[in-house]
């Protein structure tokens, strides 16, 4: 495994691009500022790549997000080599991106949200760097999330419907559904909330309403792009 990280620049402060992975054929575990995450680059890569993100669930209690990202990146190399695709594994710590929380920080990642930056966003800021590096910049990418991470991916599919190519989610045991009466993460209603990452770090939010407005939030729950599979979960977590 190869370690790639960002060395901070001289001048003005300012938030660095993710690291990308240059060898090929070779697991990279990189170092963003706002968090671990994997990285696979195929030994044969087309000229125009798709990605593939794949999100973990909430790790077990003796277990680290950063583990579970090893874990889920090193199983999908097979599948990377055979079709050509990128992997990007972010690992969702529990201090920034906490799903143990409950109400406390709204279901973390499994909402969108986190510490530093919302998870949804961290995603695409992976994806992009990969992107521009790769020459595939600005196309949608497929997605996989289980159990906590199924959540995500619900939750990024109708929030980001122009950036997903197609999403398959396993073991989620909730969904946003397509309901202004209900508040988001749940619903498409309003937030308005703090959320409490510790004692010392209280997140004001406010969500507007309906953040996929309209039918498109039932036909995007409805449609090919969007697939649920139902299994045992002991086989992926």
């Amino acid at each position: 495994m190869i370690i790639i990280a960002v060395l901070p620049a001289c001048g003005p402060p300012s938030i660095a691009e993710p690291p990308t992975a240059r060898d090929l054929g070779q697991l990279a575990i990189g170092e963003d500022v706002f968090g671990t995450f994997y990285a696979y680059v195929p030994t044969s890569i087309p000229e125009n790549p798709d990605i593939l993100v794949l999100v973990h669930g909430t790790p077990s209690k003796d277990g680290t997000a950063e583990a579970d990202a090893e874990f889920y990146a090193s199983n999908w190399i097979d599948f990377a080599e055979e079709q050509g695709f990128i992997l990007i594994v972010p690992a969702f710590a529990q201090e920034d991106f906490s799903s143990r929380l409950g109400d406390h920080a709204m279901g973390g990642y499994r909402g969108l949200f986190g510490r530093k930056i919302g998870a949804d966003e961290w995603v695409l800021r992976l994806v992009n760097a990969y992107q521009q590096e790769f020459g595939s910049a600005n196309e949608p990418f497929f997605l996989y999330g289980h159990s906590a991470g199924g959540q995500f991916a619900g939750r990024f599919l109708v929030t980001h419907p122009e950036s997903v190519k197609k999403a398959v989610i396993t073991s989620a045991t909730t969904y946003p559904q397509p309901n202004t009466e209900v508040t988001w993460s749940f619903g498409m209603g309003e937030l308005h909330t703090d959320i409490e990452w510790d004692v010392d770090t209280i997140q004001q939010l406010d969500s507007p309403n309906n953040p996929c407005p309209g039918q498109n939030c039932f036909n995007l729950l409805h449609n090919d792009r969007f697939c649920l599979l139902c299994y045992n979960a002991s086989e992926i977590s």
